[in-house]
């Protein structure tokens, strides 16, 4: 029942699979968990560090060997990503501060810096990479960058600035979770009405999406018909 309630309410392509689950029974409900719901759940496996180290230390070695022999931004912005990856974080903002000392403006050091500096909270920092990445190229990570620069300046509690970036977000790149954002604004500012419009804008864009991007931005639909459903 929970399949054919999940298929029903948020597979686009509900027909086919619905038979099955109707006449294949538990079994159609296996297949369907495992075909269609499983790959959108959003969890990780994280393997010990120790044992993280020990499968990718050749490739370390390999990062640390083409640094000292070429030593290059590029080789330090690998090592940098490498590290990060492992959790050394202070060794990764070294590798790309290292990066950033051959070329004060490449984009790939000064995002690895910005992921770090989030991974530890320093949001000032956060902002200031930002802020010189989005200098250099708006548009960074087909508008990634800027909607992280929006997140990191709520976080900070600079919400009156927040309004015309989210509007600009959302003409220019159309992001989800930038409308989720605008809306939740909106409720805060007790502005019911354009939270509602800017929700059900939402929805019906997420659902008309292909479907890779229907699937990945499932969980934002979901979001806001709960938040639509309380107001």
């Amino acid at each position: 029942m929970w399949m054919i309630w999940e298929c029903v309410r948020y597979d686009p392509d509900s027909r086919t699979w619905l038979w099955l689950l109707i006449f294949l029974n538990f079994p159609g409900a296996v297949i369907y968990f495992c075909a269609r719901k499983l790959p959108n759940l959003h969890f990780s496996v994280t393997l010990p560090r120790f044992l993280q180290l020990r499968l990718r230390q050749k490739e370390i070695w390999r990062a640390e060997a083409d640094v000292l022999n070429i030593g290059n931004a590029h080789q330090y912005i690998i090592l940098g990503d490498l590290k990060r990856d492992l959790g050394l974080y202070e060794e990764a903002k070294d590798a790309y501060q290292q990066a950033l000392d051959k070329e004060p403006q490449n984009l790939k050091a000064l995002w690895g810096l910005v992921l770090v500096e989030q991974e530890a909270n320093n949001l000032e920092c956060v902002k200031q990479y930002l802020q010189q990445i989005l200098k250099i190229k708006p548009d960074y990570e087909y508008g990634d960058g800027e909607l992280l620069y929006i997140k990191t300046l709520l976080e900070l509690g600079e919400k009156e600035t927040v309004e015309p970036l989210l509007l600009k977000c959302i003409k220019v790149w159309n992001k989800p979770e930038a409308r989720l954002i605008l809306a939740e604004t909106y409720i805060e500012q007790n502005k019911i009405e354009e939270a509602k419009e800017i929700l059900k804008k939402l929805i019906f864009s997420i659902r008309s999406s292909a479907k890779f991007h229907y699937k990945r931005n499932q969980h934002f639909e979901k979001k806001a018909m709960k938040i639509l459903k309380n107001l």
